[in-house]
């Protein structure tokens, strides 16, 4: 029983520093250098967590999720309904599924999303929240320290921006100013 609560508090907080380390993430040598790679690494990690929650399936042999409210479920599973009739009868399949050119925000965003989502409500428990806000705390403290070098032209990435000098590593100042 300890292991498990060990593993879980692990799980909990290595989803949480996934998660933040997709802010920091990019790829100079292409074309768009933010938004795919992003979108990949939130594909992996949205990946774990589906093959956590197969494991903890079959391993308690218990519904994926004991939620405390069915209206919890009821929003999750008429959302994934929703989005998969959308996708079915969008006429652009390929936009449907990956979303507009520098964008990402199709079919498999959200699906991805919504497997963190589960996730994160199935293992992150209350008493964490304090590494979790630590570890928030330090992506801040980092892009803060990032922006005012970038504010400064101290930046060691070149990044080809035709708008404001200041976009962290997310491409975009309006993103960057609501951190």
């Amino acid at each position: 029983m300890k292991i498990e609560v060990k593993k879980r508090n692990f799980s909990s907080i290595w989803l949480t520093i996934s998660a933040t380390f997709v802010t920091f993430f990019y790829f100079t040598k292409s074309a768009d250098p933010i938004n795919p790679p992003k979108f990949w690494l939130i594909g992996l990690i949205a990946f774990w967590c589906a093959a956590e929650l197969i494991y903890s399936l079959r391993r308690e042999n218990t519904l994926l999720i004991k939620v405390r409210s069915k209206i919890f479920s009821l929003i999750i599973i008429s959302f994934i309904l929703f989005l998969t009739i959308s996708f079915i009868y969008t006429d652009e399949k390929n936009i449907g599924l990956i979303g507009f050119t520098g964008r990402n925000n199709g079919y498999l965003s959200f699906i991805f999303f919504i497997l963190i989502f589960i996730y994160s409500v199935k293992s992150i428990k209350m008493n964490q929240c304090g590494k979790i806000f630590n570890i928030i705390s330090l992506s801040c403290l980092i892009f803060t320290t990032y922006g005012v070098l970038q504010h400064f032209n101290l930046d060691p990435i070149r990044w080809h921006t035709p708008y404001n000098h200041i976009i962290l590593t997310l491409g975009n100042s309006d993103f960057a100013s609501a951190l």
